[in-house]
């Protein structure tokens, strides 16, 4: 049996050496095992599956009017407004960076966006939809 196909995973200690080729597999077969899940920094404040509920038929954006539009600076100091009126696709409408974000430090945690606004909207999607099909039976 070789070392890496061990059950409990380790290195005899001469094995564990700085540097050595099996430390650098190991440390491959650990990040290998590791998860990354990106964060959620564009927040909406008005879910996707709903706003999906105002498309115009044969349409996939929305009519948008921004009633705040970004303002920029030209390079001869003038400042001028962006557009207002727009059509958008839900992923830029009714949204904003770091809504539900908190900070530590440098950290970015989007733990309230995940497990709180990601079970509300799952629910509230099944409940708004769920009616219109013949198979809808409420939670209790």
């Amino acid at each position: 049996m070789t070392e890496i196909a061990r059950s409990n995973g380790g290195f005899t200690d001469n094995e564990k050496g700085v540097g050595s080729p099996l430390e650098g597999l190991r440390a491959c077969a650990v990040l290998r095992n590791i998860v990354v899940m990106s964060i959620t920094r564009n927040n909406h404040y008005v879910p996707q599956w709903y706003q999906e509920e105002f498309f115009e038929p044969g349409r996939n954006t929305l009519a948008y009017l921004d009633l705040s539009p970004p303002k920029r600076t030209l390079d001869s100091s003038r400042i001028i407004e962006e557009r207002s009126l727009f059509d958008a696709p839900t992923s830029r409408a009714f949204c904003e960076k770091d809504l539900y974000s908190t900070f530590f430090g440098t950290s970015v945690n989007d733990e309230i966006e995940r497990r709180l606004f990601g079970s509300v909207d799952a629910r509230g999607s099944k409940a708004v939809t769920s009616p219109r099909s013949a198979s809808f039976t409420p939670e209790r």
